[in-house]
Parts: structure tokens; C-alpha cells; sequence
């Protein structure tokens, strides 16, 4: 399980560096092309879809790594069987949460596909919305899919007894 979860990792990285190389690419040329007078809006819209592309793969490989956004006090002063608990506790409540707000994100994908609405058009092609929106129930399947594996992988692996207090239980950052 440990090694599909780096592999998925992996993917979640090409694909969000390549991601970033498109919105930093498309925003040198939007801003010579408005130094020229000559912005183009589908450009400046591709842009901003792309962000929010950013945020939630960013959020996947964050959340692979153990570097998300945490309130873990309790971790930071818990050893061996505690923190292991707490691993699973925190990494469990994460998986949840991701899917409560999965469910919530189809419903949004789901008006957004009924909606019928244009993201942006290229010429006479038109990018629907619930293309671009796509990354967000994906981006939350990513996040849950790590946080179950870390919950799974804190819950199974003994943490060594010399170990930080920071990393044991598998995670740099905490949870």
C-alpha cells in the first residue's frame, strides 16, 4: 500500500508541476501581451482555473507528505503508543472530512455539469466549467486516499523509541 501511495504521489507531482509550468508560462505571455495592448481575457480565465488546479493537487501532494495544515498539539508531546493513537486518530479524521467535503464538491461538479456553463472559450472552442471544477472532488479523493493510508500506516508501524517527537509515526509534519 505504501508503495501505490508513492506512486499516486508521484503522479500528483508531475502532474502539479506541470500544471504550475502552464499558469506561470500563460502569465509571462499575458503580461507581454498587455505591455503590447493586446491582452486576450480567455488567457487571463485559463489562469485562474488553473490556480485553483494548483491548490487542490498541492493540497494531494501536502497531504502525502504530512505537510498540511495541522493543530496537532497533543502529538508533540505523545511517545510511542499515544502518538501511534493519535496518528490514526488525526489521519482518520482528515480521510473523513475529505470525503464529507468529496460529497459536497459532486453535488457542486453535478450543477456545474447541468449548468451548462462556459469556463472559457479558445477561438470557437468552449471549455466547460465542470471540466475545470473537476480538480476539486479529484484533488479530495487524493487527500483522502493519503490521509486512509497514513491512518492505516501510523496504526501498524512502531515508532522508534529514540525518535523526535516531530516525526515518529511516519510524518514530518505532524497531522
Amino acid at each position: 500500500m505504501s508503495a501505490v501511495d508513492r506512486g499516486v504521489a508521484r503522479v500528483e507531482t508531475a502532474a502539479l508541476v506541470c500544471v504550475v509550468a502552464a499558469l506561470l508560462v500563460i502569465a509571462v505571455v499575458q503580461v507581454v501581451l498587455k505591455l503590447c495592448g493586446a491582452g486576450l481575457q480567455w488567457m487571463e480565465m485559463i489562469g485562474r482555473w488553473l490556480v485553483l488546479w494548483v491548490g487542490f493537487l498541492g493540497g494531494a501532494v501536502a497531504s502525502h507528505q504530512g505537510r498540511h495544515i495541522t493543530i496537532d498539539v497533543l502529538s508533540r508531546f505523545a511517545r510511542g503508543t499515544t502518538r501511534r493513537v493519535l496518528g490514526v486518530v488525526v489521519n482518520a479524521v482528515g480521510a473523513a472530512l475529505s470525503v464529507l467535503l468529496l460529497a459536497i464538491s459532486l453535488s457542486y461538479l453535478g450543477q456545474k455539469v447541468s449548468d451548462g456553463a462556459v469556463a472559457f472559450s479558445v477561438g470557437r472552442a468552449e471549455i466547460p466549467e465542470w471540466w475545470m471544477a473537476s480538480v476539486v472532488p479529484a484533488g479530495l479523493v487524493l487527500m483522502a486516499w493519503h490521509f486512509a493510508v497514513q491512518a492505516l500506516l501510523s496504526g501498524t508501524s512502531a515508532p522508534d523509541k529514540g525518535e523526535p517527537a516531530e516525526t515518529a509515526g511516519g510524518t514530518e509534519g505532524g497531522t
